[in-house]
């Protein structure tokens, strides 16, 4: 077996794994009698569907880029600079919140 070969089952097994491993919540929010209601989320509403889409294009686009710098290009300035964009990008301009990428596969998993 060829290495590439290797490569992409590896792929596939890691993959296939996730897809196996990921559980809903198997039990209620209990319910207080001492008169306490739970808070809300603090969290933001997902964005629009196209944008969602546009945050997992990003995060493809930078690992591709991130794997060209290390391997082909041998540039740690290239990386240094893709890792800023990237801190600036998902953790502060979106706040860290990759619920686009969390959304994009729970839709894969239906």
């Amino acid at each position: 077996m060829g290495g590439k070969t290797k490569i992409i089952l590896i792929g596939i097994l890691v993959l296939l794994v996730q897809y196996v491993s990921a559980q809903e919540q198997r039990f209620p929010k209990p319910e207080f009698e001492s008169g306490y209601e739970q808070p809300s989320p603090t969290t933001p509403e997902p964005r629009v569907a196209a944008l969602e889409f546009f945050d997992v294009l990003i995060l493809i686009i930078v690992l591709s880029l991130a794997t060209w710098f290390a391997l082909k290009s041998r540039s740690r300035k290239g990386i240094l600079w893709l890792s800023v964009f990237t801190l600036i990008y998902f953790g502060f301009y979106r706040k860290g919140q990759t619920r686009a990428i969390a959304h994009w596969l729970q839709l894969r998993q239906r």
